[in-house]
């Protein structure tokens, strides 16, 4: 039992480490490249962002990899589904809290080379979107906007991965016609009054807390699952 809870986890954060490394590596570059274009030729009024493969590759890419190559392999060393699972669910949203600290460390940095008029740009932070601009602030809803992409991601990969393209595409459809009507009637434009009047750090939190929800509501889905993709 222990053995092979520890294999899974040795499995899962090669995985995680494998991708954190070369997610972070390609941020790095991008700084380095801008702080290199900001020094070198000092250019003004325009913004840019280096969040993108932090936020694509952890949160998107990963958990398509984690439900597609890591589950089948884990379970084929001897871990059990419910074992993988557990083990996926701490250290991914350990990966989250981790990984959103450290750039918002490197943000920090970036920030003060702004402010400080050494370069003469911005970087864009999720952040912005909200009346908040505080360090822990950023933090929170950087974590919050990780775990809804990470959950979300996970969910609908291992949706498709238990029901196969067929059921899924059915399912999918029907959930975008109850959206679509949902849409075109006036519940759709009462809720759009009720989110702009949340708190915007309500507003990450909550969209945080549906990707963790949907994030556990992987666990009926694979518990018994198939190793194989259903087509």
């Amino acid at each position: 039992m222990m053995s092979s809870m520890s294999g899974t986890a040795r499995l899962i954060y090669s995985d995680i480490r494998k991708i954190s490394q070369l997610m972070w590596l390609i941020t790095l570059l991008l700084a380095t490249a801008w702080i290199i274009f900001g020094i070198t030729l000092d250019p003004t009024g325009f913004s840019t962002s280096i969040s993108g493969p932090l936020y694509i590759g952890l949160f998107m890419v990963y958990p398509i990899i984690a439900i597609t190559n890591t589950f089948k392999y884990a379970i084929g060393f001897g871990s059990t589904r419910i074992q993988y699972l557990k083990v996926f669910y701490g250290m991914g949203l350990l990966m989250v809290l981790i990984n959103m600290f450290l750039f918002n460390v490197l943000y920090a940095f970036l920030g003060m080379l702004t402010e400080r008029g050494i370069l003469g740009f911005e970087f864009l932070h999720t952040g912005m979107m909200s009346s908040y601009n505080g360090f822990l602030d950023y933090v929170w809803i950087d974590i919050m906007a990780g775990l809804a992409l990470f959950g979300i991601t996970f969910f609908i990969a291992a949706t498709w991965f238990r029901f196969g393209f067929i059921r899924f595409s059915i399912g999918f459809t029907v959930i975008a016609f109850i959206g679509y009507i949902f849409h075109v009637t006036v519940a759709y434009d009462a809720f759009i009054e009720w989110m702009f009047t949340l708190d915007s750090l309500v507003g990450f939190s909550l969209f945080g807390l549906i990707g963790l929800v949907l994030l556990f509501a992987t666990f009926p889905l694979l518990r018994n699952a198939p190793l194989h993709y259903q087509s």
